[in-house]
């Protein structure tokens, strides 16, 4: 859902910057998240709790979680840029995302915890980022006014 919805806020002029700074945000977000995985090496649930996961198993760590951290970090980005009409849908998206990946058997709740928290602290630093005017050049190249 977010790599779709990025894309076509880019194709139109007034939503460009909202763009940019989801897609800075993202980058961010995979970068720190998976250096988070490494040095947290929590492993997964089902290691310690036998269940019939509803999903193939996930092979890296657990803590924390991939999925709530893109989709929390998207989630506050779009409520700190964009229309309530367009923000909303998405933290709903968002929260459903997160509770199915405990749901499925894959995170522990603290995963999730975890990977909205570092997803929001992420989200206010590139939505401060791009109001000191640090996206200017890639705006520049995407023509944002």
């Amino acid at each position: 859902m977010w790599i779709p919805l990025t894309a076509i806020l880019l194709i139109f002029k007034r939503t460009r910057r909202i763009a940019i700074t989801l897609a800075a945000s993202f980058i961010l977000a995979i970068i720190l998240g998976e250096a988070s995985k490494i040095i947290m090496a929590q492993l997964r649930p089902f290691y310690y709790i036998h269940a019939d996961l509803l999903v193939p198993p996930p092979h890296d760590y657990s803590y924390p979680s991939g999925h709530a951290l893109i989709v929390g970090d998207g989630a506050i980005v779009l409520y700190k840029t964009s229309p309530r009409w367009l923000w909303i849908p998405f933290i709903i998206e968002a929260l459903t995302v997160s509770y199915s990946r405990v749901y499925v058997g894959v995170h522990w709740p603290i995963d999730i915890l975890g990977g909205w928290l570092l997803g929001s602290w992420i989200a206010y630093f590139t939505v401060d980022m791009e109001s000191r005017g640090i996206l200017r050049p890639i705006e520049k190249l995407f023509k944002v006014s």
